[in-house]
This record gives structure tokens, C-alpha cells and sequence, in this order.
């Protein structure tokens, strides 16, 4: 007996040929579908795709440094330049005390000076060309003292007579720079730079003697601004051709008194050319 053929299908042999001209139903129809895009096509929109997400990640970026993330408890770095230069010029005015310190230097002559400035008088030595001189300022009257610091201001036999007494220059003497030996010269300054609209552009965050601050600045110099408690000015920095300028400011309503007159007052010799 011969055996029985496998049955014809998909689980065993393969059927027959179709006869010729048989249509199986393949044939292309009078539309034509979608196909799949090249692959070089998908890969031009995957780039571009990825250049316009870089193109949007600088966006943010640029935004955030021309608004950088506010700083701080009291709210100044949220503020325009003007308002924060109007809040800090307001903070410097009301306080009762503040620590300055700092140099400058003139046409590469240096400067420095160490200021105790109270509401209404101020104590310290200022150095001007390599001398120094104690200064007492109560009020309008101004007070020196240094041998050397004399006789570069009025001459050399002026400052022999003054020896090591104090002097007190005539009221009306022009002493060049005294108006800034106050906290309220000071606060002028602040409020120049507002009324003349001044705008400065917002820096990073910086540390002035352990207090948080943030920068205020442009390409002539820069302003720390108290980021806690008031907007006190924590440093100030300029530079303007031939004269550059350092300050720092700490030690805000510290407590300590008043100074008095001295009582060893040389007679005036004259004005003082500062």
C-alpha cells in the first residue's frame, strides 16, 4: 500500500501553484498608500528637532542671566536698579552708624582712609600721598591732625608751628572730598546716581565680610547691595579713567559715642589747600 500524501496547507505541503493569470488580490490599487519616510528624511527632523530645543535651551539661558534668580530675604534683587538704588541710598541715610574703609588712588597717587561715621560726626585717619591724618568731624567742623598730612595740605612751616595739635580749618575752607566724610555724603551719592537714572546691570552673587550681597554693575564700576535685612551698600567700586575707588561699609548701628572736640586745637593757620 502506497502512503497517504501529506494534506496540502500551511501545516504541511505546499499547496499547488495558483493556475496563470490567477489574482490574489496584491494587485496595486488606483491610490497610492503611505509608505514609510527614507531613513536620511526622519533623520533631517530628528536634527532639527534637536537644534530647536538647543535654540530654546539658550533662550532660558539668556533669560536667567539677564534675570537672575532672585537672592536673598529682602526681596531688593526682585527690584528695578533704580528702586534698589533708592531703597539703599534710604537704608545708608537711616542708620546711626556705619564702618568705612577702603583706597583710592589719582593718577597712580594712593589713598586710603578708616572711618568710624556716626549720624552727624565721624572719627578716623585718612591717608592722602603717603600721609596720614586723624580726623575728627562733628557737624560741619572739621578737625586734623598729622605733622605730615599738614604740611602736604598748608606747607611745611605750618606744619612745624601745628606741631602735634589738632587743627581746625576756618569755616568756609574748601577741603576737597570733605563732604564724603559723613554718612549723609555718603547717602548723596545714591541719590545722584538715581536721579540721574543710572542703570546698572545686575551681577552675581557675592559675600562682603560674611553678609550675602548681589552686584550691581557696569563697565565703570559696581555696587554690593545687602541681600538680608535693609539693602545697606556693602562695597563700592569705580573706576573712572584716573581715579579708582574701593569702599567698604560694615558694621552697621554699631553702638558707640559721639566724639567730642579736642582740646588741644592748634589757632587756625590759614585755609589748608587739600
Amino acid at each position: 500500500m502506497l502512503p497517504t500524501p501529506p494534506p496540502s496547507g500551511p501545516w504541511g505541503a505546499p499547496p499547488p501553484p495558483p493556475p496563470p493569470g490567477y489574482d490574489h488580490g496584491w494587485s496595486r490599487p488606483p491610490w497610492t498608500p503611505e509608505v514609510a519616510q527614507p531613513r536620511s528624511r526622519r533623520r533631517i527632523w530628528i536634527t532639527l528637532g534637536a537644534v530647536a530645543g538647543f535654540v530654546a535651551l539658550v533662550v532660558v539661558l539668556v533669560i536667567i542671566g539677564r534675570n537672575p534668580p532672585h537672592v536673598g530675604s529682602n526681596g531688593e534683587s526682585a527690584k528695578p536698579t533704580d528702586v534698589i538704588l533708592a531703597d539703599s541710598g534710604r537704608a545708608l541715610g537711616s542708620a546711626t552708624y556705619a564702618h568705612v574703609w577702603g583706597s583710592a588712588s589719582t593718577d597712580g597717587e594712593s589713598e586710603g582712609l578708616d572711618l568710624d561715621m556716626g549720624s552727624g560726626w565721624t572719627t578716623g585717619t585718612v591717608t592722602v600721598k603717603g600721609a596720614t591724618a586723624q580726623v575728627i568731624v562733628i557737624g560741619d567742623d572739621v578737625y586734623l591732625r598729622g605733622h605730615d598730612f599738614i604740611a602736604l595740605a598748608a606747607g611745611q612751616d605750618v606744619a612745624d608751628m601745628v606741631g602735634d595739635s589738632w587743627v581746625h580749618p576756618p569755616s568756609g575752607t574748601d577741603i576737597p572730598g570733605a563732604s564724603y566724610l559723613k554718612l549723609s555724603g555718603l547717602q548723596g551719592v545714591f541719590d545722584t546716581a538715581t536721579e540721574q537714572g543710572l542703570r546698572l546691570g545686575r551681577g552675581g552673587t557675592v559675600h562682603d565680610g560674611g553678609h550675602l550681597a548681589f552686584e550691581l554693575r557696569d563697565s565703570s564700576g559696581s555696587i554690593d547691595i545687602a541681600a538680608d535685612g535693609k539693602p545697606y551698600p556693602l562695597r563700592l567700586r569705580a573706576d573712572t579713567g584716573g581715579t579708582t575707588v574701593d569702599l567698604h561699609l560694615d558694621d552697621f548701628n554699631h553702638d558707640l559715642p559721639a566724639p567730642s572736640p579736642p582740646d588741644d586745637v592748634f589757632g587756625a593757620p590759614g585755609p589748608l589747600s587739600l
